[in-house]
């Protein structure tokens, strides 16, 4: 099951969780990909290299930093799920931006992702301090490929449904010249 998480390495953003998660998952077939600026916080970077280590994910868990828009298209391409449990989201444009690619996504209950993610049907909202219950949703989706390609045609479907920023901003502007017509 290849993974990806997209976000700075900084506390909120939940890597140490999802590490723990998935190093209750040893005999499971799966790889995490973390994407995103490894030098905000420089103590939780090493914290999270520590525990990759100590948990023996090495083989497993590659963080790549700050990528090119052309290279993370490429991580969410070749990738099967988005995991961004942030203890906290005010939108949650990577969720989005993940459904683009048919990425269900792991997203936290805490926040605004509930505005982008419905659980269990194009990804799961999950407690941010729950390791359990996270590799407990990963280990189905690893183990029920038909559920996991059900939650990306609903990931794409639900991307799809969004107005695009052309359509966005068109709105705003309708809005603005309606109101400063009304002056």
């Amino acid at each position: 099951l290849k993974i990806v998480m997209v976000g700075n390495l900084i506390p909120r953003k939940n890597l140490h969780t999802l590490l723990a998660a998935l190093a209750r998952l040893p005999g499971e077939d799966w790889q995490l990909e973390v994407v995103g600026s490894l030098d905000t916080d420089a103590e939780y970077v090493r914290q999270v290299t520590a525990q990759i280590e100590g948990q023996h994910l090495s083989d497993r868990v590659r963080l790549l930093g700050t990528l090119t828009g052309e290279e993370l298209a490429v991580r969410y391409a070749e990738s099967q799920l988005l995991a961004t449990p942030s203890s906290y989201e005010g939108f949650g444009l990577v969720y989005l931006e993940g459904k683009s690619y048919g990425l269900p996504a792991l997203a936290s209950t805490t926040g605004a992702a509930h505005e982008v993610v419905t659980h269990d049907l194009d990804g799961f909202l999950v407690n941010p301090s729950n390791p359990a219950e996270m590799a407990e949703l990963v280990s189905g989706l690893h183990h029920d490929r038909a559920k996991l390609a059900g939650m990306s045609i609903a990931a794409l479907n639900r991307f799809r449904s969004y107005p695009t920023w052309n359509a966005s901003a068109s709105s705003i502007r309708s809005f603005l010249q309606d109101l400063v017509g009304q002056r």
